[in-house]
């Protein structure tokens, strides 16, 4: 049974003779997360932009996700790494080792996993406000954004989570930016071990054709079936 939770979100009024009011930030959050419960039923196909920075350390990752019918398929462009949901089971593919997994799911309908941060993220959110309005200038051209911060619960956890911005096009209640600083451990202050993440979705197309074969994955041959693949493992 999916958990009723809200994620992201805005909604956006215009009016060509006078000045929109702007909805309250938090009711704006739970009706853009109504957008992405519904894109289980719906098709869509994204790239996006994952960045990890630290102190130490800079990481990119390209993803590439489509769904549709509740099925999806994620590609990371780097590794050529999938994940790939069918409706009945998981499949994982890491072509640098030539290793697959395979996991029966009880699910028969989900969005893709970059998309359900979506949903969950503001399951512990106390507060949400908008922060401004601007263009947000991706491969494609600038998207009119509206920016907004949403406010958690504090967490007993080691890893802790700053108040998540978003970078929303309200003409299609897409989070089209999402960035949040990440501390793995309470006891820094100094923010040493924080990581800033961020997501920018290059590219976001909602209900055009995604072809049937990209939601269904057969092993390639000689690939060895693995109860854990070592994403560190080097290429054989």
């Amino acid at each position: 049974m999916r958990i009723p939770v809200f994620a992201l979100a805005l909604a956006f009024a215009a009016s060509t003779s006078s000045p929109a009011a702007v909805p309250d930030a938090m009711e704006l959050v739970r009706l853009t997360a109504s957008h992405y419960v519904a894109l289980v039923g719906n098709s869509y196909d994204f790239d996006v932009t994952e960045v990890h920075d630290s102190a130490s350390r800079h990481t990119e990752m390209h993803h590439h996700v489509v769904g549709a019918g509740g099925r999806y398929r994620e590609e990371m462009r780097e590794s050529g790494t999938l994940y790939v949901f069918d409706g009945y089971k998981d499949w994982v593919y890491h072509p640098p080792t030539h290793e697959y997994r395979v996991t029966p799911s009880p699910v028969r309908a989900r969005i893709a996993a970059t998309l359900s941060h979506f949903e969950l993220i503001s399951f512990r959110s106390t507060s949400a406000r908008l922060l401004r309005t601007e263009p947000l200038r991706l491969a494609a051209g600038p998207v009119a954004c509206q920016v907004i911060e949403v406010e958690y619960e504090p967490s007993d956890a080691k890893v802790r989570y700053s108040p998540l911005t978003l970078w929303i096009d309200p003409a299609r209640q897409l989070v089209m930016k999402m960035v949040r600083r990440v501390t793995t451990d309470g006891s820094d202050p100094a923010g040493k071990n924080a990581t800033t993440e961020s997501y920018t979705f290059t590219r976001a197309e909602v209900g055009g054709p995604v072809s049937a074969d990209l939601l269904s994955f057969t092993p390639p041959e000689g690939a060895v079936r693995v109860d854990k693949i070592d994403f560190a493992a080097p290429a054989k």
